[in-house]
């Protein structure tokens, strides 16, 4: 089939959009050796090298689990690269540019199958053997398609625990070890793991180097359309705005401790969009409402734009 006319090609013109937003800029932070001090790391460009080189080691590790013991994968030869299966975000942005790979040109090499993902090509996937999306390299499905059934089988409970041992041995040193245990303890869904890993990353290192190099307004002004919605999503860039706010305010504020919370319960629904979304969304909205706003000026702004933001993740998810 021709390329324009497949079902993801939007996408695939979002995904290079987010590329060419947001890729040279990090680039030209790699080169510049300038360190990005964070509230739990410092990450100068060498150290986000290793951050990289240990997530590869980790996910390689991980698929070889998949590979050896799990009659699935050794059989599926691309069952699961369907439409809708794969999703680039600006952590696999980051990803590229430090391995200097580049986005698949797709023309001439994408599989003739309108069911098949964009990227899946008549010679296999066409990313680059060292980094697939994040979600594409971590999944694994149960087989039949009856994920509460097939994962009361003690297979996929063994499964579980020798990709649990393993993210546990490789988690990257430069990440919070306490991040690690609770990814862990929800790996027996990879799909959900796979939203709280690419979480992880963007709060701890997406967010603030985009907000460090000043890249929130170019995405806010970005009318590609698709990139908001399936890369770097509205929110996450509403994240990135927020905490280059809150590092201006004292960190004794009680408020400021609480926003933090709230703005890591956005990044969830957003990366992950949990079942009870609407439930959380409720909570967090409850702690802007107007009678609660605080003396502080500019916190009261940061209420307004929290206030604002639930709304418009409810209504996202209302339609």
């Amino acid at each position: 089939m021709e390329l324009k006319t497949h079902p993801e090609y939007e996408r695939y013109q979002a995904d290079g959009a987010l590329l060419a937003a947001i890729g040279p800029a990090l680039a030209e932070w790699l080169a510049a050796g300038e360190p990005l001090v964070t509230a739990t790391a410092v990450f100068t460009p060498a150290a986000v090298r290793q951050l990289l080189a240990d997530l590869v080691t980790l996910l390689q590790a991980y698929n070889r689990v998949l590979w050896q013991e799990f009659d699935y994968c050794r059989q599926c030869r691309g069952g699961c690269c369907v439409v809708g299966a794969s999703q680039v975000t600006a952590v696999d942005v980051l990803a590229l540019t430090v391995l200097d790979e580049l986005l698949p040109h797709l023309p001439g090499q994408t599989h003739h199958d309108d069911h098949a993902c964009i990227y899946l090509g008549v010679g296999g996937c066409t990313w680059p053997g060292r980094w697939r999306p994040l979600k594409c390299q971590i999944f694994y499905c149960l087989g039949s398609g009856d994920w509460q059934l097939d994962a009361a089988d003690e297979r996929y409970g063994r499964l579980t625990r020798r990709l649990q041992a393993v993210v546990a041995a490789h988690w990257p040193d430069l990440l919070p070890a306490a991040e690690a245990q609770p990814l862990v303890d929800g790996l027996a869904d990879p799909l959900r793991f796979a939203a709280a890993l690419t979480a992880v990353l963007t709060q701890e290192l997406i967010a603030p180097l985009v907000a460090h190099l000043g890249l929130v307004a170019e995405l806010a002004r970005d009318n590609s359309g698709p990139v908001a919605a399936d890369a770097l999503s509205e929110t996450q860039v509403f994240i990135a705005a927020m905490m280059a706010q809150l590092e201006t305010l004292p960190d004794a504020e009680t408020a400021v401790a609480q926003l933090y919370a709230d703005l890591e319960t956005l990044q969830w629904v957003a990366a992950g969009q949990p079942g009870n979304s609407q439930e959380l969304l409720a909570e967090v909205g409850r702690h802007y409402a107007a009678d609660r706003r605080p003396g502080n000026a500019a916190l009261r702004v940061i209420h307004r734009q929290m206030a604002a933001q639930v709304s418009l993740l409810c209504e996202k998810m209302e339609n």
